[in-house]
Order: structure tokens, then sequence, then C-alpha cells
């Protein structure tokens, strides 16, 4: 019986060894690039949106007092000075981040678009999980810390 016990216990070691290595390893992040000013709310629990207008998404996003191209250069410094985040992505007049967690490296992905409004420009801001179904209140805490940054 102990020994049954023991070739259980090596046996989730190695599964969650293997889905923790996948999970640092695993490619895909040109995939993950996202124009945030069409995503919509999906009822999920692992993704925050931002936008212009905050309809139909989690949050009205603030009006900066600067070009969106400034605004844009803004974000990617706030974002690249946060800990374990990379810039994946830049094309037309958007960008994708992505921020891995401390200790297994799940990737969490944060695409941005900054365009002109009255006053100045706002974001659009698409923050995701790649992996579970819920980030309890990462995405939000992150990117609420972000725009304060601005």
């Amino acid at each position: 019986m102990r020994k049954v016990l023991l070739w259980i216990i090596a046996a989730l070691v190695v599964v969650f060894i293997a889905f923790a290595v996948f999970v640092r390893v695993s490619g895909g992040d040109q995939a993950f690039h996202f124009d945030p000013a069409k995503a919509e709310e999906r009822g999920k629990q692992n993704d925050y949106i931002v936008s212009p207008s905050g309809e139909g998404v989690d949050m009205a996003s603030p009006v900066f007092a600067m070009t969106p191209d400034a605004l844009m250069a803004r974000f990617g410094e706030v974002a690249l000075a946060a800990p374990k985040t990379v810039l994946v992505a830049e094309s037309d007049g958007y960008a994708t981040y992505v921020q891995r967690s401390k200790l297994i490296a799940y990737p969490d992905y944060i695409s941005v678009r900054a365009v002109e409004v009255d006053g100045g420009s706002a974001l659009y801001v698409y923050s995701r999980s790649r992996y579970g179904r819920s980030d309890l209140g990462v995405n939000e805490k992150r990117i609420s810390a972000w725009l304060k940054k601005i």
C-alpha cells in the first residue's frame, strides 16, 4: 500500500512538473496579438476590457492629455517597467505585451490601442489570461495600476 501511494505521489509530481515546463515554453505569443478595439465582453472571469466608451466592457478609459502616439509610448514604458513583461508584437496601431506570473510563469496577454478623443487620447485595452477560468482579479489590478501610472 505504501509503495502504491509513493508511486501516485511521484506521478502527480511528474505531471505537475511537465505542466509547469509546458506553460513556460509554450509558444504562440503572436497568435494572441489581437486588436483590442475588437474585444467583446465574453462573461469570463479571466479577462479585463477597457474602451473609450466604456459600453459593454469592464471600464471606460480615462482621457489623457496627449496624442495617441505619445499615449502608446507611455503605456509601453509603464508595461515594460513591470516585472516579467515583454513586447510580443506591434502592428496597425496596436501592441501586445505578455506578462508572466511569478511562480509558474502563466502568460497574460495585454493588447492596447490609443485613439484620439475629445480632450486628448483614450485607450482600448484587452488583458486576458491564456490559461484558466479565473484570474482572481489579476488582469483588473494590473490594468488599473498601469493606468494610474500613466
